[in-house]
């Protein structure tokens, strides 16, 4: 059969948007853009987000969102902290400047003003993604969907987590997790 298709730009564009993550894994990223924001939610409540978009060598990206700052940050601030350590950054500054706004299913960014960390974008770290199954209501429909936690960073080269690049360790937590995730996962 001989066909004819007539060029669609807008599945063109579609084509440049990277693949997101979605499963469970071990993933070697690169960061390509962190960034940070405030807000205040309707209870009054404060919170300081740092974001990063990272993607990794087969051009999956995923964005990640660490609450730092607000009511139930504790955990989420220690997880960037081990960023830092896993990515060998020493201080971390957000200085002004323009941002991409990455969002899902959007091909083309917007951008806007806000606050990068340069010394953060380029570095490569390490994560353990876990796919976390949920569903929503939305007008009476239930919904399947899903999310990806950072369960666990490590140094990418090493493969150590901030735990042993603080105590001089080799490398054991990681092969730990993964075997647990293996007997317990298939």
């Amino acid at each position: 059969m001989i066909t004819t298709f007539a060029c669609d730009t807008k599945l063109a564009e579609q084509a440049e948007h990277a693949a997101t993550i979605t499963e469970t894994g071990k993933y070697i990223v690169s960061i390509l853009q962190a960034d940070t924001y405030e807000f205040t939610a309707k209870s009054g409540s404060h919170y300081q987000v740092v974001r990063m978009l990272v993607e990794t060598a087969q051009k999956q990206r995923q964005t990640i969102e660490l609450y730092v700052e607000g009511s139930q940050s504790d955990y989420q601030k220690k997880m960037f902290h081990a960023i830092l350590t896993c990515a060998h950054v020493q201080n971390a500054s957000f200085i002004p400047a323009n941002i991409k706004e990455h969002r899902y299913g959007v091909t083309k960014p917007e951008i806007k003003k806000g606050f990068r960390c340069r010394e953060l974008e380029g570095k490569f770290i390490g994560i353990l993604f876990q796919k976390v199954l949920r569903n929503y209501e939305d007008k009476g429909q239930v919904y399947d969907t899903f999310s990806m936690n950072v369960y666990r960073v490590f140094d990418a080269k090493t493969e150590q987590t901030a735990v042993e690049i603080i105590n001089n360790k080799l490398m054991t937590s990681l092969n730990k997790i993964l075997c647990h995730w293996l007997t317990h996962n298939t």
